[in-house]
């Protein structure tokens, strides 16, 4: 009820500006003009709060702004008015009129949004209790917020302090609370709130203006003065954000491609002269700030990369923070994610107690950002040391952080240490249970880094907005007489290969090198189309002449890993890791090679293992998987080469189902002594790649030291009903980063996750009654067919499948054959001479790169 008043105020106040607007007549400066209606507003709202008090408002009011709805409400009402109307601005209609206009770029910009009681009381009292048990009644305590707004926190800390002395929150409120904003009228809008929680008719206005001023939170000063720190601080990085600049004036800005952009800036800039001179002004400004932020030398904790206000925030309260004293911050999850805050992190853990980290997904909008972000409470006491911390992830219900214990657990340092051993990240583990599978699995792995002889590269290639200007239409390459060839490739009049097609990170799949082609249409907004196994292509939005391709490449253009960077942690799949045939990629696809595809092959069956899938779920606080992500990633160790090699024919099946592979095929043939034809190896069929994903994901989860119950843990909600999986409330109850959302439109018993289980169950029976390096061979196919999809499958006899049919339904049949037609036709012999001739034309082309590497000499 408290929620939907405070939110009558806010919209009556956004409407009683716009009045105040309307009325106003002449000419003046926008911001100006702006911060006098608000100020206005404000005002008469907290005259009709005072007065409801029994208070003299001691400040000019135009009674009639006031909002009609403010009867009742609690002084909080005055930081929904300027939450209101934070994202607006004063322009001038066509008509001459003032009138209000959106501009989201300003509010987050500012790092303005309003923290309302849900977070603010219970982070106060969680900060303060300890301090005022402590509390013998001698000097006042001293509390401050760097970044108050409209001082949320502060009231809160208000109540909390005077709650033993009522009879002297005037006090209180003039000798305890401090404040700093760079905002005017967010500060008046605060002394207005304090001056009417305190109702003391002794205090003024003038008593509190000392101690809440208008300023630099950053500012030096009153180092180690302080008992608490509070607040909820921006969370701006010092960079100028062209999206969010120019999306004030054209909304369609967010949604366009770099390309794109860059065109509809130079548009608007070109149209408005003064937007140019705005963007300039933004962009030396933000970087002024960012250059003497660093050159001041008190902030050493901020990391590499660019500034962000969150950190430069928490660094500054720990200074104003007396040893003892405490912090409570509301800051995003990049403080617990990402590499940059690597230092903040080692800090808090090294020199502090860090108490709590309790992270919200803001999937119920309660900030004004996007439903993906996340954010939370954190509290600290300087001094000392953590040795686990109580934490909570991906929760939604803001009403829990007043009661956290039932859905937080213990993170101990040592896992810290165990699971990111580099950045001291947390992974966003769920509950204790998972906490211990994480254990499980880092306990029988070494991180990525180290998990290869000769070492793996990370690199990215060609950068779609810097390297533009490299880039060939097709279109425009055909017109020009050449010609694409089988692979991709566009050949000239004497048959030499004259530019290659550039990847993309859409183009793959998971162990798929051409998941999809390009059908056409601009920049981002091209059309991509799923290519069917049956009739693989390489079809790329852009191309590359060969010369260009190479002076990108210098490693040469060779088969190698490659990884899609765009992902999120809540898709069905977030590593997505394939092999690419010799073709430039761009920067959306980075490479992850050791510089031999066979050797690259190996570690397939990991990477798009759910295991690793999860763990880096758990890591990712964006939607990039970089090499920070990447490096610390688990890979199993110790895996006897016996097994190495039997996974091998799994992955190249999956992964190299294509004639771009072929010389990679003849070192297969070589190796393993492959029987039947060169193209009978390949997964073409729904049926095939569905069992030999099943085959390496049962076998990654043995290595990784996985049990029954782990596994299907890992893979909770994957039996449920496809019609339940369809309604949002069930959705809503399930892990938000659970692979419940792979084939959710399928029976359960065709599902990949299903089916997994099921093989892991097999290969469990099969280790126990064989041992590992037998199970294995048997399991993938060494000397046999290996493990087959079952012909049946009843749910319940493995304790799966909520509401499932108690008798065994149909599973093999329903998923066609394992082979085309023609691989079961083809003849071996010519097969793997078409495989010779067609690998000597591609050695040849990579010779002519340079020296061939040792296993294509």
């Amino acid at each position: 009820m408290r929620a939907e008043a405070l939110s009558r105020v806010a919209a009556e106040a956004r409407a009683a500006v716009a009045r105040r607007l309307l009325a106003r007549e002449g000419d003046g400066d926008p911001a100006a003009v702006y911060a006098e209606a608000m100020l206005a507003v404000a005002r008469a709202t907290a005259a009709s709060l005072a007065e409801e008090r029994g208070l003299t408002p001691c400040w000019p009011a135009e009674r009639a702004l006031a909002p009609a709805s403010a009867r009742g409400v609690p002084p909080e009402a005055l930081g929904a008015v300027y939450e209101a109307v934070l994202g607006l601005e004063a322009r001038r209609a066509p008509s001459g009129a003032w009138q209000l206009y959106p501009v989201h770029a300003r509010r987050k910009g500012a790092g303005a949004f309003y923290t309302g009681n849900p977070l603010t009381g219970p982070t106060v009292e969680r900060v303060l209790k300890p301090l005022l048990a402590q509390d013998t009644g001698g000097r006042p305590l001293r509390v401050i917020d760097p970044a108050m707004g409209a001082g949320a926190f502060l009231l809160a800390a208000l109540r909390a302090l005077a709650a033993r002395r009522p009879a002297e929150r005037g006090r209180v409120a003039r000798e305890s609370l401090f404040g700093v904003d760079s905002d005017p009228l967010a500060v008046e809008i605060a002394r207005l709130a304090l001056w009417l929680e305190a109702g003391d008719r002794a205090l003024s206005l003038e008593d509190l203006a000392e101690n809440l001023r208008c300023g630099d939170g950053l500012a030096p000063g009153g180092e180690g003065s302080f008992d608490a720190v509070l607040g909820n601080p921006p969370w701006e990085t010092l960079r100028p954000d062209s999206r969010e600049f120019f999306a004030s004036r054209d909304p369609a800005f967010r949604r366009l491609g770099k390309r794109e952009a860059l065109r509809r800036a130079e548009e608007l800039c070109a149209a408005d002269p003064s937007l140019d001179e705005a963007w300039r002004e933004l962009k030396k400004g933000q970087r002024g700030l960012a250059a003497r932020t660093r050159a001041a030398g008190r902030f050493v904790l901020q990391g590499r990369g660019s500034l962000a206000t969150y950190k430069l925030f928490l660094e500054r309260g720990l200074a104003l923070l007396k040893d003892g004293g405490r912090l409570g911050l509301i800051l995003p999850s990049a403080l617990y994610a990402d590499l940059g805050a690597a230092a903040l992190r080692r800090h808090l853990l090294d020199c502090c107690r860090w108490e709590w980290l309790y992270v919200f997904e803001n999937r119920d909008g309660f900030f004004d950002i996007h439903r993906s972000y996340k954010y939370g409470p954190v509290v600290v006491e300087k001094g000392g040391r953590t040795e686990a911390l109580r934490v909570a992830f991906m929760r939604r219900d803001l009403g829990e952080w007043r009661a956290p214990e039932q859905h937080a657990y213990l993170y101990p340092r040592a896992d810290v240490r165990r699971f990111s051993p580099e950045a001291s990240a947390l992974l966003e583990i769920q509950t204790s249970a998972e906490l211990g599978l994480l254990e499980r699995i880092f306990e029988h792995s070494l991180p990525l880094r180290d998990s290869s002889d000769p070492p793996l590269r990370y690199a990215r290639e060609v950068d779609l907005t810097n390297h533009a200007a490299l880039f060939r239409a097709p279109e425009e390459l055909l017109a020009q007489g050449l010609r694409r060839d089988r692979l991709g490739r566009f050949l000239d009049a004497a048959g030499k290969v004259a530019a290659l097609p550039l990847y993309q990170g859409v183009m793959i799949g998971a162990c798929d090198f051409a998941a999809a082609a390009c059908a056409g249409g601009p920049g981002s907004r091209a059309d991509w189309l799923p290519v069917p196994w049956e009739d693989k292509r390489v079809i790329s939005r852009f191309a590359l002449a060969l010369e260009d391709a190479r002076r990108r490449v210098p490693e040469g253009l060779r088969p190698r890993l490659v990884l899609r960077d765009v992902q999120n942690a809540s898709n069905e799949r977030t590593l997505i890791a394939a092999l690419v045939p010799g073709f430039p990629c761009g920067n959306t696809l980075p490479s992850l090679s050791s510089g031999d595809p066979l050797q690259d092959l190996t570690l397939l069956p990991a990477l798009c293992s759910f295991p690793l899938d999860r763990v880096l779920r758990l890591k990712m606080s964006q939607n990039h998987v970089n090499w920070f992500y990447l490096r610390e990633l688990p890979l199993p160790r110790c895996v006897p080469e016996r097994v190495r090699a039997a996974l091998l024919l799994p992955a190249a099946s999956l992964a190299l189902a294509g004639d771009w592979f072929a010389p990679e095929w003849l070192r297969l043939r070589q190796r393993l002594g492959l029987p039947g034809g060169f193209r009978r190896g390949f997964a073409l069929t729904q049926h095939e790649r569905l069992r030999l994903r099943c085959v390496l994901d049962a076998a990654a989860a043995l290595l990784y030291g996985l049990e029954w119950d782990d596994f299907r843990r890992l893979l909770a909600g994957s039996d449920l009903p496809a019609a339940e999986l369809k309604r949002p409330d069930a959705r809503r109850r399930l892990d938000p980063k659970g692979f419940w959302r792979v084939d959710r439109g399928l029976d359960p018993e065709l599902r990949h996750t299903v089916l997994a289980l099921l093989a892991f169950a097999d290969l469990l029976t099969l280790v126990r009654a064989r041992g590992l390096e037998d199970a294995v061979a048997e399991f993938c196919g060494q000397g046999g067919a290996g493990w087959q999809l079952p012909e049946e499958l009843a749910l319940r006899d493995f304790g799966l499948g909520q509401g499932a049919a108690a008798g065994p339904l149909p599973v093999r049949a329903r998923l066609g054959p394992r082979f085309l037609p023609w691989q079961e036709r083809e003849d071996a012999a010519a097969s793997w001479a078409e495989c010779g001739a067609i690998a000597a034309a591609i050695t040849e082309e990579r010779e002519l790169e340079g020296a061939a590497p040792a296993h294509e000499r």
